[in-house]
């Protein structure tokens, strides 16, 4: 239902929400989501899910090199 109601889009976008619970809890409901869908499916998102999120953990802890 959550899908038919176009809300997948929007939950993409919430993951990269600054405030930290909303994105944790949009990457639960795509998660959530993902239940019913093919194995193949579940592996691409699983890893968007975990690009994304550490994505925007590097942009806020930020690692110096020195050279």
């Amino acid at each position: 239902m959550i899908e038919q109601e176009g809300a997948t889009s929007p939950l993409t976008e919430l993951l990269h929400e600054q405030n930290e619970g909303v994105a944790t809890y949009a990457a639960a409901v795509l998660f959530s989501m993902s239940e019913d869908k093919p194995q193949d499916y579940k592996k691409r998102l699983s890893m968007e899910l975990t690009n994304s999120l550490f994505r925007e953990e590097n942009l806020w802890n930020p690692i110096y090199t020195y050279e």
